[in-house]
């Protein structure tokens, strides 16, 4: 189960991007992380609920019945990328894909797109292959390098940072009670962040955006590590999971996908995330060890 939900995240990014212009793509790319990233605030919510009145199960068939949902939308709305069609020769199925597109605007704006010329070769497609491994030569490594550094530097800050913010207040002295609610109050700045990143990301060069946030993150994350009153604690704190929240949406929603052509990107996204997230399996030890020493 988590092996498939794993993939899903990587797989629902890659795909997004093929089908969002790149001058827009960031805006509506972080706006789907905000939506997803509702979803930990949202079942924690509902399991509180649903796990006072019946049983934990219950919680395994609602994300069941959610899996159920997802495959049926995406059966019936979600069409092949016309770019991997057409890198595959298959020439006609990525104009009919792209004809279907142009039909449901004129339904849904009432327009009439103007007629284009089709693509018309006597020379062979060229089909274009993609392996596993020309992540690793020339252009494809450095660019597999940047986004590994780039997801461990995401994956270590949103775990540390998120998963022992609680056993860090009760390790200063503030009971269990008060701890979880002002990890709820610092968690707010999450969906913050991310609905602020979609309004500007396209404003800004991605080198520039992600580095900036980069730095901000690593002021306020000594800023906070020397506060001793809660209200500081508790600002500075919400502060930092804006921001970071931020560079979340950038570096898994919108940079990452961006790197590869088509026919590496599911190969590209998924290695790297695969990178970031066995790093952060380790971590917490880190993590642990500071803590205790």
């Amino acid at each position: 189960m988590g092996t498939g939900m794993g993939a899903l995240i990587m797989v629902g990014y890659a795909s997004f991007t093929e089908f969002i212009p790149a001058t827009v793509r960031g805006k509506w790319s972080a706006r789907l992380s905000f939506v997803g990233n509702w979803s930990p605030m949202l079942s924690a919510a509902i399991g509180v609920v649903v796990i006072a009145f019946f049983s934990w199960r219950i919680m395994f068939l609602l994300g069941g019945i959610g899996i159920l949902l997802a495959w049926f939308l995406s059966g019936k709305y979600f069409i092949e990328s016309p770019r991997w069609l057409a890198g595959k020769g298959q020439i006609a199925g990525a104009e009919c894909q792209l004809r279907e597109v142009e039909q449901q605007i004129e339904r849904e704006k009432s327009i009439r797109l103007p007629p284009l010329t089709s693509y018309q070769s006597n020379s062979k497609v060229k089909v274009i292959k993609g392996t596993f491994w020309l992540l690793f030569k020339g252009e494809m490594l450095r660019r597999t390098l940047v986004a590994i550094t780039v997801l461990i530097a995401m994956n270590i800050s949103l775990y540390t940072i998120t998963v022992w913010i609680p056993t860090i207040f009760v390790n200063s002295g503030i009971d269990v009670d008060k701890s979880i609610l002002m990890t709820a109050v610092i968690m707010i700045g999450a969906p913050v962040g991310i609905f602020i990143a979609a309004l500007i990301i396209d404003h800004f060069p991605r080198r520039l955006f992600g580095s900036t946030l980069l730095i901000i993150i690593a002021v306020l994350g000594y800023i906070y590590s020397i506060q001793t009153t809660e209200w500081a604690i508790l600002i500075y704190g919400l502060v930092m999971i804006f921001f970071l929240y931020m560079y979340v949406c950038f570096a898994s929603a919108v940079y990452i996908p961006e790197l590869w052509p088509t026919h590496l990107r599911l190969r590209g996204s998924g290695f790297v995330n695969a990178v970031g997230r066995i790093v952060a399996v380790f971590t917490p030890y880190g993590v642990a060890a500071l803590l205790t020493h």
